[in-house]
């Protein structure tokens, strides 16, 4: 019997207990930043991923033709009395592209659809990483011979099923893995792992345009052999990491204050920039380094909703300068911020959903939304006299309203608790005097 004292064992226990805990978070902590950076890194190399059919197609139609017409380059065009077509008469082509539009929209109907029915996020990740090295593999071997245009086209639709369903598991990804307090910067870090893909993807197309040894199909077939070495180590790591559950009311007050407050600290979104040489590449990433860091500037002084309102109200004047100055650099400001727009209206979303399990089917269909965004722009195209005039400036109108509605609505999107009562009583005196 020991008077006095403790049980010397009962403190070895004790002390070997806490020890195994601390090294038990700190391996969570360690396999959740491995799974996040790696996630960023196969979502900067997606932005690579591109149908090479239709880059081959582009070439064709941006390379100068040599024809003999009869006319002198050096006589002016007045002397030879060339009809002048009018502008007002020339038709607008539309390219539906829906060997390509369409698998973007399918593919995040069918990822919720098998979510709903109890198909597993991990499996959905092994059949995506596993199948694409064999469609990329493929698509190489049949483009060896000339002839087989027409079945490049069906492999190329299918080929982009897999970089759609990348891009949204990365994204959900980022979302579900990252802490709740930090799950913005994450998602930032994404956007502009995408900005930085879609900046430097016009040198490497050069390149493989120029040498077939590093061509667009030995590109997406290296990327998809990339993705399948990256993902080994997120399957390791991401077992021992625990997800985030919100359905515990102390830890949502937790998420919403932290998420509110931030002093705690594609490819569907960008085109393809098909012009670029490596100068304009140059500017390219000047224009992305110049957007994220004014934007992300401000993450230490507004709230999550805040920096929400104030991206999209920054891409709208973007947009309504571009279209009263016509100017190019104003362009790819607007582009760039798009993907800033996104994180913080993802991260938004987040905030408001109450349980983690539904981010499937929310991302889902936010991302079904944007990549239906091109076949809304052809339809208003359509109805409104194909005038892309008229088109844009509906467009901003409609922003220009959606950017009131969210400054008005803007306090209702902060989920930061307020304890009035709690304030008032610790603040409050009371004053009494003896007659």
């Amino acid at each position: 019997m020991h008077h006095g004292g403790s049980d010397p064992r009962f403190g070895e226990s004790a002390s070997e207990g806490r020890k195994s805990d601390s090294d038990a978070v700190r391996c969570f902590s360690w396999n959740r930043q491995w799974v996040l950076h790696l996630t960023l890194v196969a979502l900067f190399l997606n932005c690579y991923g591109y149908d090479p059919y239709l880059r081959g197609q582009e070439l064709e139609q941006t390379a100068p033709e040599e024809t003999d017409d009869g006319i002198l380059s050096n006589v002016p065009y007045d002397y030879h009395q060339l009809e002048e077509e009018d502008p007002e008469e020339e038709e607008i082509e539309i390219h539906y592209h829906g060997l390509l539009y369409v698998p973007r929209i399918v593919v995040m109907l069918l990822l919720a659809a098998s979510h709903k029915c109890k198909v597993s996020i991990d499996l959905l990740q092994k059949i995506v990483h596993f199948g694409h090295p064999v469609i990329a593999l493929l698509y190489t071997l049949l483009h060896i011979p000339n002839f087989l245009s027409y079945e490049l086209r069906y492999i190329g639709c299918v080929s982009e099923l897999f970089w759609s369903s990348k891009m949204f598991l990365y994204a959900y990804q980022l979302t579900v893995v990252s802490p709740a307090a930090e799950r913005l910067h994450y998602l930032i870090a994404g956007a502009l792992a995408l900005s930085l893909g879609t900046a430097t993807h016009p040198y490497i197309a050069e390149l493989g345009a120029n040498y077939p040894a590093i061509s667009q199909y030995m590109v997406n077939l290296a990327i998809a052999l990339l993705h399948l070495g990256i993902f080994q180590p997120i399957i390791f790591c991401g077992t021992c990491v625990p997800q985030e559950k919100d359905s515990k009311k102390t830890q949502r007050m937790n998420y919403g204050r932290f998420l509110s407050d931030n002093a705690t600290l594609l490819r569907p979104f960008l085109s393809f920039l098909s012009s670029d040489d490596l100068f304009g590449v140059f500017w390219q990433l000047f224009y992305v380094a110049v957007v994220f860091t004014t934007l992300g500037f401000l993450l230490i002084y507004l709230r999550t909703s805040d920096l929400m309102v104030t991206s999209f109200c920054a891409q709208f004047l973007a947009s309504a300068l571009y279209f009263y100055l016509e100017e190019p650099i104003v362009a790819r400001f607007s582009l760039i911020m798009q993907t800033f727009v996104l994180a913080t209206g993802l991260d938004q979303l987040c905030t408001l959903r109450e349980h983690a399990d539904s981010m499937v089917g929310t991302i889902g269909f936010t991302f079904t939304l944007i990549n239906l965004q091109t076949y809304a722009y052809f339809g208003l195209l359509l109805t409104l006299w194909n005038s892309p005039d008229i088109v844009s400036v509906v467009l901003l109108a409609f922003n220009g309203l959606f950017m009131i509605v969210l400054i008005v609505f803007r306090k209702w999107l902060t989920l930061e608790p307020i304890q009035h009562d709690i304030g008032e009583k610790m603040f409050s005196t009371q004053v009494t005097t003896i007659a």
